[in-house]
C-alpha cells in the first residue's frame, strides 16, 4: 500500500514541478513523467496501465469466485 502512495506522490511532485495542470490522454501523462523517468516514461506508463488492467481482472475474478 505504501508503495502505491509513493508512486502517486512522485507523480504529483513531477507534474507540479513541470507545471502540468491538465492531462487528457495517456501520451500526455507519459510526456509529463519524462523528467522523472527519462526516455523510459512511455514504457513505464504502458506497463503501469497494463498492470492495473490485469489487477482489475484478477480482482473481479476473485470476487465472482467467492460469491
Amino acid at each position: 500500500m505504501s508503495f502505491m502512495y509513493f508512486i502517486i506522490l512522485a507523480t504529483a511532485a513531477t507534474l507540479h514541478e513541470t507545471g502540468q495542470a491538465s492531462i487528457d490522454t495517456a501520451p500526455d501523462a507519459a510526456v509529463a513523467l519524462r523528467p522523472l523517468a527519462g526516455n523510459w516514461a512511455y514504457i513505464l506508463l504502458a506497463l503501469g496501465l497494463i498492470g492495473s488492467g490485469l489487477l482489475a481482472v484478477v480482482r473481479e475474478k476473485v470476487i465472482t469466485t467467492v460469491i
